[in-house]
């Protein structure tokens, strides 16, 4: 098992970097802009339409409209399976005519089983136990698929909607630029490919992105993720500080076979370390691999040198 770490300020100032010189080469075939006749005015050549598009998923909130009690749902993205049992869930405004995102609130689990010794004793290490299941009160996601029409047969409308949206809409807001960059990436395909004032979409199978940010009841807030665009599709973590030395802890991580989302094998890293961070001597430290360093993962890695803000974590009063 090789331990891995990513300190988070000399990672995030190389990967925004490499991820905004991404930018401008991945709009540079795109003659499209957002749908809106408002944001129609403001655009006026791809750059500005990716800037556009890029503030608005960076700062989208809560849609009003668009909050549901929600019971006995599952999402399953391969190795994770996620449920909501009974709570209420609201999600974002659409951005190009889509919905990337949604705040939980409520009884949830989620089980994360590895596929091999390996990931499971890395597992072990972290958390205490080989397969991560944990129950969770509050939960943030992002995703660029169509999560919102899997959930839908789950919703029902909520009573005091507004409540709900005036509680958590900060908390999803400021949550939002985690994931900005990887949906703009996303987004950016389907800018380049599709018409003039077509909605924005992606392939669902060559590229699936889901986040979940959960505050769990044992192990406090960490992340899962599935990313089928990347190495290793599979890995949750968590954010620490150790005597002021702010890193993530990488749990595990792992590929997947393909769109079934049959696991395979964990991917060896020994030997291909990443060379933007230091060493540490930390045994809760994992080294992320340097062939993971590429465009479609630059926000990826970056997602998890962005500090989360405390706040979201409390009620509102």
């Amino acid at each position: 098992m090789v331990i891995r770490n990513i300190p988070v300020k000399a990672l995030a100032y190389s990967v925004t970097i490499l991820a905004l010189m991404a930018m401008p080469v991945a709009f540079a075939q795109s003659s499209t802009a957002p749908s809106s006749p408002q944001a129609d005015q403001a655009v006026s050549s791809p750059e500005h339409s990716a800037e556009t598009l890029y503030l608005q998923l960076r700062s989208v909130g809560l849609d009003k409209s668009h909050v549901y009690n929600i019971r006995d749902a599952t999402l399953d993205r391969s190795a994770f399976h996620i449920s909501f049992e009974d709570g209420t869930i609201a999600f974002t405004e659409d951005v190009g005519g889509r919905i990337t995102g949604a705040f939980f609130e409520g009884e949830g689990e989620v089980l994360l089983a590895p596929p091999d010794q390996s990931e499971r004793a890395s597992m072990t290490l972290f958390t205490g136990a080989a397969i991560l299941e944990e129950r969770f009160i509050t939960a943030y996601f992002r995703f660029n698929d169509k999560t919102f029409a899997e959930l839908q047969p789950s919703l029902r409308p909520a009573e005091h909607s507004e409540e709900f949206i005036t509680q958590w809409n900060p908390a999803a807001r400021n949550l939002a630029e985690t994931d900005a960059l990887r949906l703009l990436l996303s987004f950016s395909n389907s800018m380049a490919s599709s018409g003039q004032g077509e909605k924005l979409d992606v392939s669902p199978d060559e590229d699936r992105m889901l986040h979940a940010r959960v505050q769990g009841s044992k192990l406090g807030v960490f992340d899962l993720y599935y990313d089928s665009t990347t190495p290793e599709q599979i890995w949750a973590g968590q954010l620490k500080t150790v005597e002021g030395d702010t890193h993530y802890d990488v749990w595990t991580s792992f590929t997947v076979d393909g769109p079934s989302g049959r696991t395979g094998t964990a991917t060896p890293t020994t030997g291909r370390r990443s060379r933007i961070c230091s060493a540490s001597s930390r045994t809760s430290a994992r080294y992320i691999r340097t062939s993971m360093i590429r465009p479609s993962l630059r926000s990826t890695i970056r997602r998890s040198c962005v500090i989360p803000s405390r706040s979201w974590l409390k009620r509102a009063t």
